[in-house]
């Protein structure tokens, strides 16, 4: 499965980086700390390419700012995450060595080189920055939109035609297994300096199940009524939130036990007000992602890479 954890909302930034694990439920995390183009992602494919060969289930968590990037690889079969604990979605250890490790790639950076590049970093950071608030504008500027559209749609919403379809879907595909499943939440879409990108067709499903009326009630009260049945049915079920509205709208429900995802008919930019604004909050995360590369470049050449992929070979030899 494919996925964001993390998303520039109409609410602001919403992180779920901090709720893809458990440590309480025997799950390990592997935080990685260090700054942009110290190796993070191409680390983490490296444990995804080990690990895909005997684990058809594990989670790819792209970055929403620059989707070619991982930010995170999750492991179901092997209760283990490994993901980048830097800003802006910033993790910290729940249970320190016991639950949680911190991996330290600021160790293969050579300070003093980095330190010569001081005001070029300073300000190409603060920089970025001020291109992801532009980018915010525009992105709340949608959600204006959408939440009215949301709320003349629950005005007319048939609520009984609705608790209906989700009763028949649940009690056709989602059957009582006992005890009491978890719910966790992420992103199938996002907007990203590519535009809005959906991970919606690649995601594996046997069963899927499409739910219309837009941004409309009676699909939101039909996917959040599954998403409260499969959990106390005992499934795990991954909610996928919407990037824009996340704490009012539902992009999609994924019980992967059961191979069951439904998911709505909208997309992001259906409106043509809603596809302007995402544009140019786009054209903006675009030229926030040319300032990271700029960043990137300073801290690669500081970089000790021969070390670094030594100590990558011995975490993949020690752990996989």
């Amino acid at each position: 499965m494919k996925c964001f954890l993390a998303a520039n909302s109409a609410e602001g930034f919403v992180s779920e980086f901090g709720s893809c694990y458990d440590p309480t439920k025997d799950w390990r995390a592997y935080i990685i700390k260090g700054g942009p183009g110290t190796g993070k992602s191409s680390f983490m494919r490296k444990v995804l390419k080990r690990k895909k060969v005997s684990d058809n289930t594990a989670v790819e968590v792209y970055c929403a700012s620059d989707p070619d990037s991982l930010d995170a690889v999750i492991l179901p079969s092997s209760k283990t995450v490994i993901m980048d604990g830097t800003a802006p979605h910033i993790v910290e250890p729940k249970m320190p060595g016991i639950g949680d490790s911190i991996l330290n790639f600021g160790n293969f950076w050579d300070e003093t080189r980095l330190k010569k590049s001081a005001d070029r970093i300073i300000s190409s950071t603060r920089e970025n920055k001020a291109l992801h608030g532009m980018a915010g504008h525009y992105i709340r500027a949608a959600g204006e939109v959408i939440s009215a559209c949301f709320e003349q749609s629950e005005k007319t919403a048939d609520r009984r035609r609705a608790e209906k379809r989700y009763k028949e879907i649940a009690d056709s595909y989602i059957p009582k297994k006992g005890g009491l499943g978890y719910s966790h939440s992420a992103f199938i879409c996002g907007v990203t300096p590519k535009g809005i990108i959906s991970f919606e067709e690649e995601l594996s499903a046997e069963n899927r199940i499409e739910i219309g009326d837009g941004f409309g009630a009676e699909s939101e009260q039909i996917a959040k009524g599954l998403a409260a049945t499969a959990t106390e049915r005992g499934y795990e079920t991954v909610v996928f939130r919407n990037p824009i509205l996340p704490s009012t709208l539902t992009d999609g429900v994924f019980i992967p036990e059961l191979s069951l995802f439904v998911y709505k008919k909208h997309k992001l930019a259906d409106d043509s007000i809603v596809t302007e604004l995402l544009n140019h909050a786009s054209e903006y995360i675009k030229k926030a992602k040319e300032i990271h590369d700029e960043l990137e470049g300073y801290y690669i050449s500081a970089m000790d890479f021969e070390a670094l992929n030594k100590y990558t070979d011995r975490f993949l030899s020690d752990r996989f």
